[in-house]
């Protein structure tokens, strides 16, 4: 029993290794604890620790969805908070499910377990979870790693790379503490190696200087209430033409995610005035904006979509959608039960493809 109760407290330890904490050795030791937490069982209760420990983890780590649903989708507190408690539980799946199988095929030899088996589970799972009903690639592992000591392999490997070689720390940790922190080998040879070659790997700058451009970021800064308003549409959009105005050549100005919320025909003034002025100074405007589904013209379908402006040219659908904030998974089967309880949620359609938005300069992107 005490195994179930410290699972979700080891889980929500996890996502302090990510952005704005960005403590990530505790990523690290959080799975070496749940590593131990899984020995300790048979694999009739595997999936029941994994199950929890992604309670914890979700729980604390995708607590934003909430506001997502309750501010963006418009739903009353108890509505916003059972579909991201069921959001939370479906993810918790995966995890509960990863260590079921760990638990069920695992081999005599614990360095394997820990340091082959394991890694390749979990990453197989978070690629499956990261694709899955337009997937959800949030806390993958390896993203943790960016900027830090630890990810000198990230340009190399990616992202699913680096979370292969945290799982392989965490488990070489494990075997360290089992055998009493006496010399062990093999896993502490495993994490000076990739230890040492990260830092290496971070000495080298993957990158080349092509041109310098001249860059600003606006956030029009509103509550989530007031940015889906009227009023809200004429602070940002007076905020993009002022923008326009105080551009200088050549300028490239950017402005965040569903920063205008109407289609462009319902905005063609707007537009066509903007792109008159960012043409004549050579400006490029990078905003995002609202899409209604050209083929279906159906109201409550839409793509959320990165769209350039003046000396740019392009555009971008978003691709992963988070569940419920921005779509309704399984929609064919949940749509119906949402109208019955009187939930009017308006479907954002997945982009097709991770289209470039280019310039005379430089490719952007999304």
């Amino acid at each position: 029993m005490k195994y179930y109760l410290i699972a979700p407290f080891v889980g929500m330890i996890f996502p302090l290794g990510f952005s704005p904490f960005n403590i990530w050795p505790l990523t690290i030791f959080s799975l070496s604890a749940l590593l131990y937490l899984i020995k300790k069982v048979n694999f009739h209760r595997s999936f029941l620790i994994g199950f929890l420990y992604g309670f914890g983890l979700w729980g604390f780590g995708i607590s934003w969805v909430y506001v997502s649903i309750y501010y963006y989708g418009n739903l009353g507190f108890i509505i916003s908070f059972l579909i991201t408690l069921v959001f939370i539980i479906f993810l918790s799946f995966y995890i509960g499910l990863t260590t079921y199988l760990f638990k069920r095929i695992k081999v005599s030899k614990m360095n394997v377990n820990y340091l082959l088996i394991f890694p390749v589970l979990w990453v197989s799972i978070e690629l499956i979870r990261s694709y899955l009903l337009t997937g959800f690639p949030w806390l993958i592992i390896g993203t943790s790693l960016a900027g830090t000591s630890l990810g000198g392999w990230i340009p190399i490997l990616g992202s699913y790379g680096g979370s292969v070689l945290v799982l392989m720390i965490s488990g070489s940790l494990l075997l360290i503490y089992e055998n009493s922190f006496k010399l062990n080998l093999y896993p502490a040879l495993l994490i000076c190696i990739i230890l040492i070659s990260s830092f290496i790997l971070n000495k080298i700058n993957w990158t080349n200087e092509v041109v310098k451009i001249k860059a600003s970021i606006y956030q029009p800064n509103l509550t989530l209430h007031k940015k889906w308003s009227t009023e809200g549409i004429k602070q940002t959009t007076d905020l993009i033409q002022e923008a326009i105005v105080k551009g200088e050549e050549g300028e490239f100005v950017f402005f965040p995610e569903t920063a205008l919320i109407l289609d462009k025909e319902e905005m063609e003034p707007f537009i066509s005035d903007i792109e008159n002025k960012a043409v004549k100074k050579n400006i490029s405007l990078i905003s995002g904006i609202i899409a209604k589904d050209v083929t279906k013209r159906h109201l409550k379908e839409r793509f959320n979509r990165i769209e350039a402006f003046g000396s740019t040219q392009g555009s971008y659908d978003k691709v992963h959608l988070v569940p419920f904030g921005e779509y309704i998974p399984l929609r064919n089967y949940l749509g119906t039960i949402l109208d019955i309880m009187g939930i009017n949620l308006v479907n954002t359609l997945p982009g097709k493809s991770f289209n470039q938005l280019k310039s005379r300069k430089v490719i952007i992107s999304p």
